[in-house]
């Protein structure tokens, strides 16, 4: 199966209401590259880094989960005061 230009493997295409038949083991089908290209992590610097270039490579918005979400008002604060304001101000519109 094909999502945009990214090629599902093997095990992965699923129908969305399959998920209550995984055996598990989905997560671990789950390419590398994909969480690499996908899930943003690290400190200030480098999760300002990853979500700018998610801007310039044109995206208009960005959608952010927090994990664990036991801290995520920790997160978000966090994010708030040391990552966004690292962001080109033009591509900040989108939270203003």
């Amino acid at each position: 199966m094909v999502f945009g230009s990214v090629t599902a493997p093997e095990g992965i295409a699923r129908k969305p209401d399959s998920r209550k038949d995984d055996d598990g083991t989905f997560a671990e089908r789950i390419p590398e590259r994909w969480v690499d290209d996908l899930a943003i992590a690290g400190d200030p610097a480098e999760c300002a880094g990853r979500l700018q270039r998610l801007f310039d490579a044109g995206s208009d918005s960005i959608g952010l989960w927090l994990f664990p979400t036991a801290r995520a008002t920790e997160i978000l604060e966090l994010t708030a005061r040391d990552v966004l304001p690292r962001l080109e101000v033009s591509r900040r519109r989108a939270w203003t």
